[in-house]
């Protein structure tokens, strides 16, 4: 990696680097290392949950259910409330186009943003940002920025990064982590203006299509300082993985009733621990 990459991360308006051109080399590089963690509490936070959503769990709805020809939103019976039929169409959605190449990004993106809401992640003090839209205010930010970004006092505590199809992704990435790199340390790095130079703790979400990971990083205040000067040659940063294997499938997965009650657990436990 070349000091006039790293430079071009932080100056995105300047140059057409994006996320997604970053390389295991380049997470080397910048001394950057993933590490599977010993447990789930060692990135989600040990908190009580007060309130959870138990309508979104439908114990009689799975992949396979998702998958028949004969599924029908409209057609369900013993669900009612609205909000939850729309998160199981988006959700049957996403599935029905996990192995079609060229299908529209906007199912997962929509599927995820919807979680995002009724979870309660922009509610305040967090503020939800979106960097779907190539049109947005943020435009000089989309190659860079993750779709999603949860922020308290304009710094970003949470980032989401939504890796929409299964055939969009592999191992010559890491199965997404290089870009996840790339987006964690503009985040940080933006979150200097408000914390110049402090230690930062950054939750990340990765989602293959309904496939679930998070991350947890640890950035030293120590690691901007020697980065400023160049390549650092002492400090680095270690991300650690729940669940702790990194493939196309590992992820918890939203699209069956135990996987979605861990994701939807894990980040209200976020969220109230950022309260």
């Amino acid at each position: 990696m070349s000091l006039k990459k790293i430079r071009a991360l932080f100056n995105i308006k300047n140059t057409n680097i994006s996320a997604s051109s970053f390389t295991k080399n380049d997470v080397k590089a910048l001394r950057v290392r993933f590490q599977p963690a010993s447990a789930e509490n060692d990135i989600v936070p040990d908190v009580e949950v007060t309130s959870f959503p138990k309508e979104y769990i439908f114990s009689h709805i799975n992949h396979q259910k998702l998958r028949s020809p004969d599924f029908n939103v409209s057609n369900l019976e013993g669900i009612y409330n609205g909000k939850v039929l729309t998160f199981i169409s988006h959700l049957q959605k996403v599935v029905n186009s996990q192995e079609t190449i060229g299908t529209e990004d906007s199912n997962t993106d929509s599927l995820i943003l919807d979680m995002c809401h009724k979870i309660g992640l922009n509610w305040w003090p967090l503020n939800l940002k979106l960097f779907f839209d190539k049109s947005n205010e943020y435009d000089d930010f989309k190659q860079v920025h993750p779709e999603i970004v949860i922020a308290r006092d304009d710094t970003t505590v949470l980032a989401v990064e939504t890796d929409k199809q299964l055939k969009n992704i592999g191992p010559m990435t890491d199965f997404g982590e290089t870009q996840i790199t790339a987006e964690l340390l503009f985040c940080a790095y933006e979150n200097n203006h408000s914390i110049p130079f402090a230690d930062q703790t950054i939750f990340i979400m990765r989602t293959i299509s309904t496939y679930v990971t998070f991350y947890k990083a640890v950035i030293p205040g120590a690691y901007w300082k020697e980065l400023n000067d160049g390549l650092p040659q002492e400090q680095s940063i270690v991300i650690q993985r729940w669940p702790r294997e990194n493939n196309i499938k590992s992820g918890l997965d939203l699209a069956e009733p135990d996987g979605r009650q861990a994701v939807i657990t894990a980040l209200i436990k976020i969220r109230q621990s950022l309260l």
